[in-house]
């Protein structure tokens, strides 16, 4: 465990169990981010796993949210992560709150009366229906979650092997050099500021919040995640962003549409909106403004935070920055 107080109230902190964590939502996700797993445990090695434990890989890939898994770590005392100690706090938490905190969209209130009531969980899923999975899946999250729970962290500690430790010697060998560079920035930017600079983003959700920490990884799907609640806990990978055509063409073939364009113009001016705020600005339907926004954010130019049942839209910095970057050394090569 790698814990180092940056300053007043922000940590950076790696451990190898968070890791296998991060290793383990990435294979019950379907690998879809990135080939690392494969990698280091072959394609038998996880075939068997998820044969052995189906139940679970079925349950995460049909209800979705994978991620719903760390919520919990923001109040939870990181100084002394381990799985054990991590497995027994969230079973030993008020099932209707470790529910609403994994779905992170309705409260306790809801999930309490789902729990209770099968027409009720009806309900709830018809309300939310675009927001979860499968229903199948979600129902047996709600039905099963202490044994999901104790099936996870097995899964997690049968990931515990030498190819996993000698991978992650990678994260190990820049673990002092991140952590000064962040200490840096926090020297000039406050907590909150240098995570929406990390992000390429505005957030919506903004605190306060009584720590922060910062966490760097190899086996993390997306760029970097961010969970808040009590705490903000912001994990981001170390791994270098792969640039490619296909993904340039999509970009540009994006904001080439005259709609499209509009919607990063305002963003750009008052970001974060919800679709309903844009469609109004724009003067267009809500399902208009609905489909331009997933051409945007499947293509990376857009952030998406949900907010109960509100979702947030912002530009994602990184992304376009990325994708100026790609074009400013095409056109050089042209020159």
């Amino acid at each position: 465990m790698f814990y180092q107080e940056l300053k007043k109230n922000s940590y950076y902190i790696y451990s190898d169990e968070l890791e296998l964590m991060l290793a383990a939502i990435n294979i019950l996700e379907g690998e879809k981010g990135h080939g690392l797993c494969m990698q280091v445990y072959t394609r038998k090695k996880l075939d068997a796993l998820k044969k052995k434990y189906a139940f679970l890989t079925e349950v995460f890939q049909a209800a979705g949210c994978p991620y719903g898994m760390l919520e919990a770590l923001t109040d939870y005392p990181l100084a002394d992560f381990s799985l054990d100690t991590y497995c027994a706090h969230l079973l030993h938490m008020d099932t209707a709150g470790f529910l609403s905190g994994y779905f992170n969209i309705f409260n306790e209130k809801l999930v309490r009366e789902a729990l209770e009531k099968e027409e009720c969980f009806e309900k709830l899923y018809r309300e939310y229906s675009k927001l979860l999975g499968n229903y199948l899946g979600c129902k047996m999250l709600f039905r099963e979650s202490p044994k999901i729970i104790c099936d996870f962290f097995a899964f997690v500690k049968e990931l515990a092997a030498d190819g996993f430790y000698r991978e992650n010697e990678r994260v190990k060998e820049v673990l002092e050099r991140e952590a000064g560079k962040t200490g840096e920035e926090l020297k000039h930017l406050e907590p909150l500021e240098y995570s929406q600079k990390m992000m390429g983003k505005i957030f919506h959700n903004r605190g306060p919040y009584q720590e922060f920490y910062f966490s760097p990884s190899l086996f993390l799907t997306p760029r970097m995640i961010r969970f808040f609640g009590k705490n903000q806990v912001l994990f981001y990978s170390i791994r270098e962003p792969q640039q490619n055509q296909e993904k340039i063409l999509k970009q540009l073939k994006a904001v080439g549409d005259d709609t499209r364009f509009k919607i990063i113009a305002l963003l750009n001016e008052k970001e974060p909106l919800r679709g309903l705020d844009i469609a109004k600005e724009l003067s267009m339907a809500p399902s208009t403004i609905s489909h331009h926004m997933e051409q945007l954010k499947s293509c990376g130019l857009l952030n998406e935070e949900q907010d109960k049942s509100s979702k947030y839209y912002s530009i994602n910095r990184n992304s376009a920055k990325e994708l100026l970057e790609a074009m400013e050394k095409l056109l050089y090569k042209l020159n």
